[in-house]
């Protein structure tokens, strides 16, 4: 339903780049610990924590935390969002 990222809220059209030992997320640059917030079937989500899946791979890298928490808020997006091409037609 929703993800944010250190509080920077993703859309569909975030942009996520990393530069050098940061990453930048909306134009914004983010340092370090990163925290991913995110709120859906906390069931599903937390399958991310599968034997092999991109989470125990992180593991070998860097300290990795996941919790299950059922009271938490992402801000909304309080940026522009821009369309380069969109279809409107019926």
């Amino acid at each position: 339903e929703a993800i944010s990222i250190n509080g920077e809220r993703i859309l569909f059209n975030t942009p996520i780049t990393c530069i050098g030992t940061v990453i930048q997320v909306n134009n914004k640059r983010l340092n370090s610990p990163y925290i991913i917030k995110a709120i859906g079937n906390q069931e599903s989500l937390f399958g991310i924590n599968r034997p092999g899946g991109y989470l125990s791979l992180m593991k070998d890298y860097t300290k990795v935390d996941l919790k299950k928490v059922s009271n938490i808020t992402i801000k909304k997006f309080d940026g522009a969002i821009k369309f380069n091409y969109a279809n409107f037609n019926k």
